[in-house]
């Protein structure tokens, strides 16, 4: 089960809809409500006041959300931007609907990339590990070049949410004669799904680029392994 939210610049949230989550038992079924605009913009309000934070970019957004099953019943899985003193920050937690209760505490996440300036992110959500529960993939982009995608992955455990590293895609820095040139794509494997990265061209192995050739990535525990290289 998937579902897509974007943000280009400006934070929205969309997705295709799915089976609503079933509640336990005992407790009442709440409607599945996507992360709208209107959401959004409620909850970057109310949570950068309450944790005190200056957005990183005025023009920008400073939260991204999408829709998630959490604990049988639809919620928020949200990213939080901002900036205390000179210090970025990054913190990920799962909200209620009604856009305040922190079901899962908002909490430090994978900072690569926060200082990029107007850095663009969307997440799909999508069970990676085959144990019922989704997870977040993020794909992230720097705009300042051609090519600079790279992802990461939110792997929910229960109440907890396990920050996960993940590969770059493609990149392209002249001043740094660092290039590689990579397309994403996925493949279900049982009851998980894997992440495929093709190099067609790479200028070696780095914190940008992967090594030519296909690899296939499975979520196993807290980290990434590569499953299958050709």
């Amino acid at each position: 089960m998937w579902r897509v939210t974007l943000l280009a610049l400006v934070a929205c949230g969309r997705g295709s809809s799915s089976d609503p989550p079933r509640p336990p038992p005992g407790r009442a079924k709440v409607a599945w409500q996507e992360c709208t605009e209107v959401a959004r913009a409620k909850m970057e309000a109310a949570l950068t006041a309450r944790l005190h934070l200056e957005k990183l970019d005025a023009a920008g957004s400073a939260l991204t959300c999408v829709t998630i099953a959490h604990a049988g019943q639809p919620a928020y899985f949200v990213e939080l931007t901002g900036r205390r003193g000179d210090a970025p920050v990054r913190l990920h937690g799962v909200i209620a609907l009604d856009g305040t209760t922190e079901l899962v505490k908002l909490a430090p996440a994978v900072p690569r990339g926060i200082e990029i300036p107007r850095a663009v992110v969307w997440f799909e959500t999508i069970d990676l590990d085959g144990d019922g529960a989704e997870d977040i993939l993020a794909h992230r982009r720097d705009p300042r070049f051609e090519r600079a995608e790279w992802l990461d992955v939110v792997a929910v455990r229960g109440d907890a949410l396990v920050e996960v590293e993940g590969p770059p895609v493609a990149y392209d820095d002249p001043d740094l004669e660092e290039t590689c040139r990579g397309t994403f794509s996925e493949h279900r494997a049982g009851a998980a799904t894997h992440l495929v990265i093709d190099v067609a061209a790479s200028s070696g192995e780095s914190e940008h680029c992967l090594t030519p050739g296909h690899h296939e990535l499975a979520l196993a525990g807290d980290r990434l392994a590569d499953v299958r290289v050709q």
